[in-house]
């Protein structure tokens, strides 16, 4: 499962990189979590700044492809990867995402996509939820909406909006939605600002009357 990254840019101190800025009170991961991945990322995108400048803008695709592989499948990236990127390289930010959509890191996941899209068992429900949400946090909502059904997956706005949703939920609780202890669907309506009381709520009820119970908290 992955983890929700953000990068900021300093001045002072070049590109940072870390948890983002929460949506509910509760954290992506823990403190160990992210002690975990940071030191790898930060190497990966070293690595992919190296690159580029070594071998040049001609290579911009297949370095980013790289990088997307080796990071992609521990953490969920934000949009503000692409801005610091672009800002240490000089380029426009429109660029980097215009070719981060071309690599075939994206032909893949949507191929993914769309093997499992009409499945109603997912054959793993969070890495379903997180491919969706990555490209929520990587090019926005509406990017996202258009891009995807471009590539003819008729999503909802609401479907989408409730992977993302699920994309960046805490670790334990994601593990909860992969061991099918919380259906998907139920996911979509956890209340981030209690999350925990309404999963403690909805333990052992079904579908119908899980739902009843979280429209108490809404």
């Amino acid at each position: 499962m992955r983890l929700p990254v953000a990068f900021y840019f300093s001045r002072e101190y070049g590109v940072i990189i870390g948890e983002p800025f929460k949506l509910g009170k509760y954290p992506f991961g823990s403190e160990r979590h992210y002690s975990e991945i940071i030191p790898y990322i930060k190497e990966q995108y070293r690595i992919l700044k190296n690159e580029i400048h070594k071998k040049g803008l001609k290579n911009l695709e297949k370095a980013l492809d790289r990088f997307l592989r080796n990071v992609c499948s521990i953490a969920i990236l934000n949009g503000s990867f692409k801005t610091c990127l672009a800002k240490e390289l000089g380029i426009k930010v429109e660029d980097i995402e215009k070719t981060i959509l071309s690599t075939s890191y994206v032909r893949e996941r949507i191929t993914y996509l769309r093997n499992n899209f009409k499945k109603i068992k997912k054959d793993d429900p969070i890495e379903y939820a997180e491919v969706f949400g990555e490209f929520v946090s990587l090019i926005g909502f509406k990017k996202s909406l258009s891009f995807l059904r471009k590539h003819n997956l008729k999503i909802g706005e609401s479907t989408l909006r409730g992977l993302y949703k699920v994309s960046i939920l805490p670790l334990d609780v994601k593990q909860m939605i992969k061991e099918r202890a919380i259906p998907l669907t139920i996911a979509f309506e956890l209340p981030l600002e209690s999350l925990y009381e309404a999963i403690s709520a909805i333990s052992g009820l079904g579908y119908y009357e899980a739902r009843k119970v979280l429209k108490q908290f809404r």
